[in-house]
């Protein structure tokens, strides 16, 4: 599909597309340095496992996380459409591409781009956290002792942390990746109706924000993005489900509006 490799060829010239990933390893770093300062020599270490930067509630920097990771991640595409139009390359841009599926390519090149970043770099955080303090489901370096034998099935996935930590923290990193890269389509879609530019990358913000509000209001607080991005929360796979669902037609439904009118140009 031309219209695929076209906006491929865009996502790697944008600058935006390294600082974002600049910005993921810093706050990796930050994280890491802040989790090697807090242990004295005289103190029991936990593995890698639980020192990760999505599980971890003694060195927590899930506040930036949570803000920091959706506006770095809708630098990466959510304003070029925007860019096209206000620039005046849209007649230019679509007397050779598809519009429809140009505009779909980048919907999902918003997702896939911002997982696999955010993954990667969840990944890259465990892994040099594992290198430091050792893996295991265990107190130690040394692997003495289990660390927590109490299991609590009301946290997402707690019954997978206590028998393969390792798989825990893949799946949730696969959670955190999956739910940012739907906020970055979310960005995406309604930079359509965004008149300063500016705003594009901070509406998925105040999107969370209203989404939080009504899913309190309503006692459906398991939906809430903000808990469902932190560590030991109580909420459910099938939660978790519904929400990507929520998050999917939030996303889907403004580029369907906007191609079926046809008032791009």
């Amino acid at each position: 599909m031309k219209e695929f490799k076209y906006n491929i060829k865009i996502l790697l010239r944008k600058k935006e597309l390294y600082y974002c990933i600049i910005g993921v390893l810093l706050i990796n770093a930050i994280h890491v340095i802040l989790v090697i300062n807090h242990y004295s020599p005289n103190m029991i270490l936990k593995t890698g496992e639980y020192q990760f930067i999505l599980y971890n509630n003694e060195v927590t920097i899930m506040s930036l996380v949570i803000i920091a990771l959706p506006i770095l991640t809708s630098l990466v595409l959510s304003d070029t459409s925007w860019n096209d139009k206000h620039l005046g390359y849209n007649n230019y841009l679509y007397t050779r591409l598809n519009i429809r599926k140009n505009i779909f390519s980048r919907l999902f090149l918003s997702f896939i781009t911002t997982f696999i970043i955010c993954f990667v770099g969840f990944i890259l955080n465990y892994l040099t956290l594992r290198f430091i303090f050792g893996s295991g489901n265990l107190i130690s370096n040394f692997q003495e002792l289990p660390y927590d034998r109490v299991i609590a099935p009301e946290f997402f996935l707690d019954s997978i942390r206590y028998y393969n930590p390792v798989l825990f923290i893949i799946l949730i990193s696969l959670h955190e990746s999956v739910i940012i890269g739907l906020l970055a389509t979310i960005s995406y879609s309604f930079s359509f109706f965004t008149k300063q530019k500016l705003i594009i990358y901070f509406q998925v913000t105040l999107i969370m924000i209203v989404l939080e509000v009504v899913f309190s209001f309503i006692g459906i607080s398991q939906f809430s993005i903000i808990k469902q991005l932190q560590p030991n929360s109580s909420f459910s796979v099938y939660q978790s489900i519904i929400l990507y669902i929520v998050l999917s037609l939030i996303a889907i439904t403004p580029v369907l509006l906007i191609t079926k009118k046809g008032d791009i140009l």
